[in-house]
């Protein structure tokens, strides 16, 4: 069951799409192939091998940034991310 309930979810996760190094780069703003690198080293961030590529979920990457977002009013954060009042 256990299994079952992890390939689903890792199914979802890698479902939104993979990006490569270069895109997952891109994505966090630019920073430096060996920074990538070492967060998939850590485990920071998961990655799928596919052929000789690495591959980064989109989804992966936006909770990353999601994780470390900052500066987001406490009391009303849903009007910062979508413009209501």
């Amino acid at each position: 069951m256990r299994e079952a309930q992890d390939a689903d979810i890792a199914g979802k996760i890698v479902g939104s799409g993979l990006l490569s190094i270069a895109q997952a780069q891109d994505f966090l703003g630019g920073i430096s192939r060996s920074s990538l690198y070492q967060l998939m080293g850590r485990h920071e961030l998961p990655w799928v091998a596919v052929g000789r590529r690495r591959m980064i979920p989109r989804e992966a990457l936006t909770e990353y940034a999601a994780e470390r977002l900052q500066g987001v009013p406490a009391d009303r954060p849903t009007r910062w991310i979508f413009g209501g009042e």
